[in-house]
């Protein structure tokens, strides 16, 4: 397992919200979609994304880390 987000591109980044993003598809995410513009975006969501980053890659999310930014790309420069 990736102990640092930054070993994963950008792209790669914003493919692992295919699965939090479940209604949404993939394609029409790009690294520069405002994440809290989504009709899916809720505070679940934002639960969702820290077990997922802290599960997968051991990486700790602060809420406030994600509420702070808006883009993926804004998202992944934050924590990498």
């Amino acid at each position: 397992m990736m102990n640092s987000i930054s070993k994963l591109s950008k792209d790669d980044f914003l493919l692992e919200f295919e699965n939090i993003f479940e209604e949404t598809p993939i394609n029409s995410l790009t690294l520069s979609t405002n994440y809290k513009d989504l009709d899916e975006w809720s505070s679940l969501v934002v639960l969702s994304i820290i077990a997922h980053f802290e599960g997968k890659f051991h990486i700790v999310i602060a809420p406030k880390t994600i509420y702070d930014n808006d883009s993926f790309d804004d998202l992944y420069n934050a924590i990498s």
